[in-house]
């Protein structure tokens, strides 16, 4: 198991705990002597009892990076579990043994007093010092595996957003074609009635495939380059229908820099020209507003309105309600009702992202 945790904050994080290991046990102690009911005991002061409880934290400060290094190199979980245990337990008692020996020969020096026999002292201490052991190779196992726990999230958050981000670019791909191909068919109904009026609806679609190739791939464009692509279609509908297609759109100027999705307003304009109006006569009223710190995004046409309050969405209403739920999830409202013109309205709220006042 690779430890993902930096070899810095392991011994930035021994050094913490037995600290504190070495403060709370020597205040324990020293309590505990003065609490004493023979008040002719002799015990040793506080800095003596801190120096002697400090040989054994010292110890096991230089030692917490190599059980975390053993443990890292034989993990108590997977293949060689058991041989990986029987391990540990060897290196727990070989640094019994190292500990015992450093306070052992340190044990003149700190407590001013003869040294125990060393059999008894090794076997006296094994428990407490196998329980230290033992804990900080749990200490060990449980950080190392919170670090992964929080890897494995992090790419499963990225993953996550990797295939939004798919599913975007394909819902992205799937209406560019549909809107082209409307487009097209659009301007062929031109070219024998009105060569010249042909001619400026193929440059303005030039102008806004510039801006949907400009824009592909990116999940979210400035308001303000959202409406120069509409108004690039609405001169291809006003050069084919005339005066007898009145349109109007009008945008809040502080709005601009508001992000949207791209093409957004548009199959929804063109949703109202093929199923609301009828031979392209009527009104599309198109607002974008601010409404209670929210983006809302109102298109009306004077047509025949919706037959049932759910109506059967095709391509352009479906994509943009996936689109919005993907980049907004319950952030966003799409609404359908009667229009004051009395067609159909369409109503989008979003949250205003990026914009400036």
């Amino acid at each position: 198991m690779q430890l993902p945790v930096p070899w810095s904050r392991v011994w930035l994080w021994s050094f913490i705990g037995w600290t504190a290991y070495v403060v709370i046990i020597t205040l324990e102690i020293h309590l505990a002597n003065l609490n004493q009911v023979n008040p002719g005991g002799r015990y040793p002061p506080l800095w003596r009892q801190f120096m002697i409880q400090s040989v054994g934290g010292i110890y096991w400060f230089v030692c917490t990076p190599v059980v975390f290094a053993a443990s890292r190199r034989w993990p108590l979980i997977g293949r060689g579990a058991l041989r990986h245990v029987a391990i540990l337990i060897a290196m727990g008692f070989t640094l019994h043994a190292g500990g015992i020996l450093t306070e052992h020969w340190t044990w003149p020096l700190v407590r001013r007093s003869t040294r125990p026999a060393l059999p008894s002292h090794l076997l006296y201490g094994v428990i407490y010092q196998m329980l230290i052991f033992g804990m900080v190779v749990a200490a060990a196992h449980a950080v190392d595996f919170r670090a992964l726990w929080r890897r494995g999230r992090l790419q499963a958050l990225e993953l996550r957003s990797q295939l939004l981000e798919a599913r975007l670019q394909a819902l992205s791909m799937q209406l560019e074609p549909h809107f082209l191909f409307n487009t097209l068919h659009a301007i062929s109904e031109l070219v024998y009635r009105d060569a010249r009026a042909a001619d400026q609806a193929i440059a303005r679609l030039a102008d806004l495939l510039r801006s949907t190739t400009a824009n592909a791939g990116r999940p979210q464009i400035a308001l303000a380059e959202e409406v120069g692509m509409l108004e690039a279609y609405l001169d291809i509908l006003r050069l084919r229908f005339g005066d007898e297609l009145r349109i109007t759109c009008r945008v809040d100027p502080e709005l601009r820099d508001a992000r949207v999705p791209p093409l957004l307003i548009q199959p929804l304009v063109e949703n109202a020209m093929r199923h609301g109006l009828r031979a392209g006569a009527g009104v599309i009223r198109i607002d974008v507003l601010e409404d209670g710190g929210r983006l809302r995004i109102d298109i009306a046409d004077s047509g025949v309105g919706f037959s049932s309050l759910a109506p059967r969405e095709g391509v352009g209403l479906s994509n943009t309600r996936l689109r919005l739920q993907h980049l907004y999830a319950d952030r966003h409202v799409v609404e359908y009702g009667r229009a004051p013109e009395g067609g159909a309205l369409v109503r989008i709220v979003l949250p205003i992202e990026g914009a400036t006042s």
